[in-house]
């Protein structure tokens, strides 16, 4: 089967089993991206309770001031039972906050009339609350870090199967020279049994003048040494398509397979012209390992950004506004929603560990990790220049 080599790059490209395999990895990276966006987005929720309440109460009598009118007794205990329902909807905001819109409603049946403490009816409400850290927690870098570094992962993949590639390019070139090489030393091979078969011919036919035996053994032993090497040379051809078969990964040429390929291409002798500067500016600029070490320099800072927030004291702020409906009936009580009845609630909650010696280590840890991926970057600098130079 002839092979050109830029037909086995095209195909080893398409059907190499690392580069497939890297496609793969590479696709895992994206839904990550999505699933970390996926935290801010809204959040439905809806529940149902049903709750049986029999407490007991302290009896109380109220003495009514009339002539002939009995006290009224009342028992504070409560026996009832209580539906309810709510749904909201709640999403996660940039700056760290919360905002959420609620509806609930929930009825009470009473089966003791005398009762303070209950009575029948709908209870409805509309809450609106928003919830934000002030101080830990607080700011946009904090909390798209995730998302951040997700994207830098999936940047991470591109650039490493870009990386195989260039390596993957290399390795083909390798194995179709080599198996060209295989080919002409099996050429030479021949020739030289040839050579030496023409040679022992004519000592043999010259063993009765000036041949001694000694001579013509060592020509015997010559062609059959020759002929051990055309058999070699023929078992590095088998091996060298193999090699190139198993990196192109063709399907119509297994490696099970006893297809022989031939190489249509011969290497050119030509002078190549470069320039020192020129070629390590261009590794500089393309070098895969550079790239994926910025990228690591950029998570190490987003977190340590993460890291110096979460030295700050917590400090949340809570709002919540509420208004409310009575009725006997549910469509009643949604009516009676209109702003007669209003809950408000405001509060702040702060709380600072002594010492703070965790949020300190983390940043610290943070630090050094940021510091390890410069090293990397100036390392991986340093190596790009080196290939540079001992390529040419």
């Amino acid at each position: 089967v002839p092979i050109s080599l830029e037909a086995a790059i095209r195909t080893a490209v398409e059907h190499n089993l690392g580069i497939q395999r890297s496609r793969v990895d590479q696709a895992i990276f994206a839904p990550e991206v999505v699933r970390a966006e996926a935290a801010f987005d809204a959040v439905l929720g809806a529940g149902v309770d049903f709750a049986r309440i029999d407490e007991p109460g302290k009896k109380t009598e109220l003495d009514i001031p009339l002539p002939g009118v009995d006290p009224l007794i009342f028992d504070q205990g409560q026996d009832a039972r209580q539906w309810g329902f709510t749904t909201d909807v709640s999403k996660r905001l940039g700056s760290g906050g919360q905002v959420s819109v609620s509806f609930g409603s929930d009825e009470t049946s009473d089966y003791k009339p005398s009762s303070l403490a209950s009575a029948d009816g709908w209870n409805s409400a509309v809450s609106l609350g928003i919830g934000q850290p002030l101080l830990r927690g607080f700011g946009e870098d904090v909390n798209t870090a995730e998302i951040r570094i997700a994207r830098n992962a999936d940047r991470r993949s591109a650039v490493a199967i870009r990386g195989r590639l260039l390596d993957l390019l290399v390795n083909v070139e390798n194995a179709y020279w080599n198996l060209v090489i295989a080919r002409q030393d099996l050429v030479v091979a021949e020739w030289l049994v040839e050579e030496g078969d023409r040679i022992r011919v004519i000592l043999s036919n010259r063993r009765g003048f000036d041949t001694t035996l000694a001579q013509y053994a060592d020509a015997v032993a010559t062609v059959e040494s020759r002929k051990t090497r055309v058999i070699q040379a023929r078992r590095d051809i088998g091996r060298a398509a193999d090699a190139l078969k198993v990196i192109i990964n063709d399907p119509d040429l297994p490696v099970g397979g006893e297809f022989d390929l031939v190489p249509v291409d011969f290497m050119v002798d030509a002078p190549y012209g470069y320039d020192l500067r020129d070629s390590v500016a261009t590794a500089l600029a393309q070098s895969p390992s550079i790239d994926a070490a910025i990228l690591d320099i950029d998570d190490a800072s987003i977190r340590e950004i993460v890291a110096r927030n979460g030295r700050l004291p917590a400090l949340d702020l809570r709002a919540e506004v509420s208004w409310l409906g009575l009725a006997d009936g549910f469509g009643s009580s949604v009516r009676n929603i209109d702003g007669d009845y209003i809950d408000y609630l405001v509060g702040l909650q702060f709380s600072q560990p002594i010492g703070n010696r965790a949020a300190e280590s983390v940043l610290r840890q943070a630090r050094l990790r940021r510091s390890g991926a410069v090293i990397g970057y100036r390392k991986s600098i340093q190596h790009a220049v080196f290939a540079a130079k001992a390529s040419l």
